[in-house]
């Protein structure tokens, strides 16, 4: 089943995905029983399922479980990706490990995280990035 996401608004995305007819028609009669949208019945299935333990989107932050898409989103790229350097580097794409090692190996941006230079950062975000996929392209 592939996925697509689509940026419909700042707040909102739009997610695409293949199923067999069979299926869609499965969703359609849930749908009519418990008079939800076919939206609403993908969405809460798709959160049931992420927020399970066992999907490991959980880290142990100062003894307690925190669900990673809480720690780690923000609307802001560079504030996203800091909080998945602190939280989650393992999960971080290629791109994004190049892109922190921009961050990180630059005392004008990073210290350590109690003394990062968010402004700095924000402020350069094109310039960083524009480093990280030249850096990318050049050694991947």
């Amino acid at each position: 089943m592939p996925l697509t996401i689509k940026r419909k608004t700042e707040k909102e995305e739009r997610l695409s995905l293949r199923v067999t007819a069979r299926d869609k028609f499965a969703v359609d009669l849930y749908g009519r029983m418990t008079e939800k949208t076919i939206s609403a019945i993908a969405k809460e299935a798709l959160e049931m399922i992420l927020k399970k333990p066992e999907t490991g989107l959980y880290r142990k932050i100062e003894g307690e479980d925190k669900y990673l898409p809480d720690l780690c989103w923000d609307p802001l790229e560079p504030d996203r990706l800091l909080k998945l350097a602190k939280f989650a580097p393992d999960l971080m794409s290629d791109i994004e490990q190049v892109t922190w090692k921009v961050i990180s190996g630059d005392a004008t941006y990073f210290r350590d995280f109690e003394q990062t230079n968010l402004d700095a950062i924000r402020d350069n975000w094109d310039e960083i990035k524009l480093k990280a996929e030249e850096l990318y392209k050049r050694f991947a």
